[in-house]
């Protein structure tokens, strides 16, 4: 149930960030006077986007609590909203597909592969995310659409036909 409301949050986002108040969205975020000089209405894309991620945020709890049958602030401390930015940043921010791949880098991973220090998972969270502020901007998510980018072009450069060798000109005889 949870890996579908994922699912059906993803594509509402990627499906609003597709559509002109998408757009308005990301104009907002970039610069907010070069978006109202455009026509965007700061007021009602603010209030729109607080109301958007209000509502996914707020099917997360209910999984959330659905799973565990009730919610304590103790469940929720200081470490954990602290890592989750870091999640975000080190996926990449902007980016649905960099989210969920930080995701699985900060939790799923060492979930997956059992560290029997206790240290590991918060050193190498830390370097990752100092790594990803200093060098990649785009998160990882930035660096899968670099290195896609240099394979397709790589690849299209192997695909295009050899230029065409000139033709030799003949050596006098011309009427």
């Amino acid at each position: 149930f949870a890996v579908a409301m994922l699912g059906l949050s993803i594509i509402v986002s990627r499906n609003l960030s597709r559509s002109r108040t998408g757009r308005g969205f990301y104009a907002l975020r970039e610069n907010e006077k070069a978006a109202a000089t455009l026509g965007v209405g700061l007021t009602r894309h603010k209030l729109l986007a607080f109301a958007v991620s209000g509502g996914i945020a707020a099917l997360a709890g209910a999984v959330n609590v659905t799973y565990f049958g009730l919610a304590q602030s103790e469940q929720y401390p200081t470490e954990l909203s602290l890592t989750l930015v870091a999640l975000v940043m080190i996926g990449g921010l902007g980016s649905l597909s960099g989210a969920v791949f930080g995701a699985f880098l900060v939790f799923g991973l060492p979930n997956l592969v059992h560290f029997s220090n206790g240290w590991i998972v918060p050193i190498g969270t830390g370097t990752l995310l100092l790594v990803v502020i200093v060098r990649a901007r785009g998160g990882v998510a930035g660096v899968v659409q670099v290195l896609r980018e240099k394979l397709v072009r790589g690849l299209d450069e192997l695909a295009a036909p050899p230029p065409a060798a000139p033709e030799p000109s003949g050596g006098g005889g011309g009427a």
